[in-house]
């Protein structure tokens, strides 16, 4: 039985109504994915994956893949180690030749390389976006070479090449996200309105009657909204949400992510590209203030050849699946707890079933997703033991741990809840270096 440390959450809790000091400096990190091969016909452009310090206007480029049978990069996502990748490839409708390496990959920034999960010249010719579920599989969407066919599917990492199953097929999806608050997949149909998946691949409408095309796709905790961009519009749909236009950008986007884990008023940044001249911007937007644009930084590139990466799939803040389940065995998962850049610290993992807003806030100007109820205090004190057992409680020299949680004892019900993670060091604000952001998983 293990023994938990509770001290962070129960000074967190005691100073919400105190906590007004700085905010703790966040180093914001977007990964955008882009470039063509150098046979195009606009060579400023360079394939591959690329590191944006929005604050700072850098750029570093990961890997430069100059071959002319990689096109582009979409749906790009972290990796369970949370420090390496998944991405798929692009097309190019005229050109067949580059099809050669269609396909899933994992990418390893920290060694440079990359390895097959999914070849698949002609049905995986587009990966239009990737994300994982709580079963430790990956939920995908994606076209054929023609885009004459598309759909949603599974695929399963664990082998040298994946596994892949159909979960809906012949319909048209440009992007994907998972949801925080039901724990299942979203996924925009292109004229019949967007769709919910669940870890076991049952599909239902999550709301009808509306039409999001955007290809960039991201969830703003906040509020629970989905948010996407088609030209110069930024647009929000929720869970029986109209769609609505919430602002317009100063330019056409090719990339948004949400910082999150920042604070609760999580600003949202914007990656775009300037065709002429050549050069590219991260616009930085405050939901609380009507989206405006509250900075804008001139990307420079620092990559082979001073190239600037357009932006062709999603965007994403690097180092942000810092919480992944896996299924070892039926109702049995395994708690995977990756934090790079904390290694050897204390950590602590809490459950609520009571939803994760309005949550509250910590010493930092920080915001903890969570709602406290009497799982919290079980699964701080023990409580859960055998049924949770969230590791060691210190991270490894890597910065990773590995718990297991068993739902066999408890019924299957269509119940979400949410796990929080947090990084304990005495000397940050209120105990507490680092905070996750909420992390479901389902009961059913």
């Amino acid at each position: 039985m293990h023994t938990y440390n509770p001290l962070a959450w129960i000074l967190a809790i005691a100073l919400v109504a105190t906590a007004t000091v700085h905010a703790q400096s966040h180093p914001e990190r977007m990964i955008v994915g882009g470039g063509f091969p150098a046979a195009s016909n606009d060579p400023a452009h360079v394939p591959g994956i690329y590191l944006v310090r929005p604050t700072f206007g850098s750029l570093v480029t990961f890997n430069d893949y100059s071959v002319t049978s990689v096109y582009y990069m979409r749906g790009i996502s972290n990796d369970f180690d949370n420090q390496s990748l998944v991405f798929g490839t692009g097309y190019n409708a005229s050109t067949t030749s580059m099809m050669i390496q269609s396909g899933l990959y994992r990418y390893s920034p920290l060694t440079g390389s990359y390895r097959t999960l999914i070849y698949d010249p002609v049905n995986l010719s587009r990966v239009n976006g990737s994300s994982a579920t709580q079963t430790g599989r990956w939920h995908i969407v994606a076209t054929n070479q023609t885009q004459s066919t598309s759909g949603i599917y599974e695929v399963d990492p664990q082998g040298f090449y994946s596994t892949i199953r159909t979960i809906s097929g012949n319909v048209f999806n440009l992007a994907i996200a998972r949801d925080v608050d039901s724990g299942n997949t979203i996924v925009p149909q292109r004229s019949s309105g967007v769709i919910q998946v669940t870890h076991n691949g049952t599909t239902s409408s999550f709301i009808s009657g509306i039409v999001p095309v955007g290809r960039d796709l991201d969830q703003r905790i906040a509020d629970g909204g989905f948010y996407f961009t088609q030209n110069q519009g930024l647009y929000r749909f929720g869970r029986n949400s109209p769609l609505q236009q919430v602002a317009t950008l100063p330019r056409a986007a090719t990339g948004i992510s949400f910082d999150n884990q920042s604070r609760q008023n999580a600003p949202l940044y914007v990656y775009s590209v300037n065709g002429s001249p050549l050069g590219a911007d991260v616009f930085e937007l405050d939901p609380g203030n009507g989206f405006t644009v509250t900075k804008t930084t001139p990307v420079t590139p620092v990559g082979p050849g001073a190239k600037v990466p357009w932006g062709g799939g999603q965007a994403l803040h690097y180092q942000t699946r810092y919480i992944q389940t896996a299924l070892v065995g039926p109702r049995q998962y395994q708690l995977l707890l990756s934090f790079p850049t904390f290694a050897n610290k204390s950590y602590a993992v809490a459950m609520t079933v009571s939803g994760i807003r309005p949550g509250f806030k910590v010493p930092g100007q920080r915001q903890v997703w969570l709602n406290p109820d009497a799982l919290t205090t079980l699964s701080l004190s023990g409580g859960l033991a055998p049924a949770f057992n969230p590791g060691p409680l210190v991270l490894s020299a890597t910065g990773r741990a590995f718990g297991s949680i068993n739902l066999r004892p408890v019924a299957a019900v269509p119940v979400v809840i949410h796990l929080v993670a947090v990084v304990i060091d005495p000397a940050a604000p209120g105990g507490l270096a680092f905070i996750t952001e909420p992390y479901p998983l389902r009961l059913d």
